[in-house]
């Protein structure tokens, strides 16, 4: 029954004769000269080298750009900050003027009788910035102190916020640096 369906397996056997002889002596592998390697190494090496520099020279380029445009907006950020501050002084000044209008002993921007803001060389003094959120909540007042009070220039300041008329001029700048 299988010899007239199935296909006839052939088994393997070695060729006729038999098998050549094996080859078991050493092989030593081909070496590259060290020429050859330098010779590919040293291009390689200079490319790397090239785009390392250009690499550097374009960060250098990129950061120096970054600085100018940084340089170039701080006057601008500073104003706006400045601008900011004498607002709310400016506010709480008129805050002070409202709530201390019945007093008739009470003078505006002073701290019992005596100038706020007094300064020898009359260049005006910087308030301090947690003097900005006098009408805040404490501690929101110092976190915006932190985050945007910034020096301005006292005497314009004062100016502003306390209606001094006494204003210094740029001689007297000049004459104190």
């Amino acid at each position: 029954m299988a010899s007239a369906a199935g296909p006839k397996y052939k088994q393997d056997m070695p060729p006729k004769g038999g098998y050549g002889p094996v080859d078991y002596s050493r092989k030593i592998f081909k070496r590259i000269k060290g020429k050859y390697i330098l010779g590919g190494f040293l291009p390689f090496t200079a490319y790397c080298w090239w785009m390392i520099s250009e690499t550097k020279r374009y960060n250098r380029m990129h950061q120096l750009e970054n600085t100018e445009a940084n340089i170039a907006l701080e006057p601008l950020l500073m104003a706006e900050k400045d601008r900011m501050v004498l607002k709310l002084f400016r506010q709480n000044c008129e805050l002070e003027e409202d709530l201390m209008k019945d007093n008739p002993d009470w003078e505006f921007g002073t701290l019992f009788g005596l100038p706020i803001f007094h300064d020898v060389k009359k260049r005006g003094i910087m308030p301090h910035g947690y003097e900005l959120f006098a009408h805040t909540n404490l501690f929101y007042g110092e976190e915006l102190s932190k985050k945007y009070y910034t020096r301005s220039q006292g005497a314009y300041f004062e100016q502003i916020t306390r209606r001094n008329a006494d204003i210094p001029s740029n001689e007297d700048y000049s004459k104190n640096y």
